[in-house]
């Protein structure tokens, strides 16, 4: 009886492991982004889903779960923007504002809403203008109501999205991560990466994938 007990736990375990090594793609690799910015914002977004991909456009995962790989790849899945007024120019500049908090006791919160908390992160890397970084295409689907879904955005955005060297391997692990956008220093639409409570996993190219 002993032994069988041993079988059946040992049979459980594989199963498990087997479970969490599996990364189909369209369905274990996929990224789901919340609308945070509540009734009154201006941008609301809806249904975004991303893929995650590693340099070899395969599915990436950690643990069975969806894990962006740097370098590699994004993909949209689904989704669109819903812009109840154009965000001029005119109006001033849109800013992005990042809250990043690791899973880890050594690193922790990095940026809260724009401000860094961490003395190796400077101010610039958690608040930035967003037409400068992402460039004018990006910003001009912006400044006039209506939808945009996937077929509105620019070419470098409607296939795979490159994800380039990160500048440093201590971004590998799990990220909370939530993005607010600023015009006038008020939030104009504000998302988060991942459901409430839950970490998403980033992997550079000396993490050890567990797939």
């Amino acid at each position: 009886m002993y032994r069988f007990h041993i079988r059946v736990l040992f049979a459980l375990v594989v199963l498990y492991r087997t479970a969490l090594s599996t990364c189909v793609d369209d369905m274990d690799n996929v990224i789901t982004v919340e609308d945070i910015g509540g009734e009154n914002a201006v941008i609301k977004v809806r249904d975004i889903q991303l893929l995650t991909y590693d340099l070899e456009k395969k599915p990436h995962c950690n643990r069975g779960a969806p894990s962006v790989k740097f370098p590699g790849y994004l993909k949209a899945r689904s989704g669109k923007l819903e812009i109840s007024r154009p965000l001029k120019e005119e109006d001033g500049r849109l800013i992005v504002e990042l809250s990043l908090e690791q899973d880890s006791f050594f690193v922790g919160q990095v940026c809260k809403k724009g401000v860094s908390t961490n003395s190796y992160v400077s101010d610039d890397t958690c608040s930035f203008d967003l037409c400068e970084r992402m460039g004018e295409n990006y910003c001009d689907l912006l400044r006039k109501s209506g939808d945009i879904t996937l077929k509105d955005l620019p070419e470098s955005f409607k296939d795979f999205i490159f994800l380039d060297n990160p500048s440093t391997e201590l971004i590998a692990g799990d990220w909370k991560v939530s993005v607010y956008l600023k015009q006038r220093g008020k939030v104009v639409g504000a998302i988060r990466v991942g459901k409430r409570g839950q970490w998403t996993n980033v992997a550079t190219a000396q993490s050890r994938d567990e797939l």
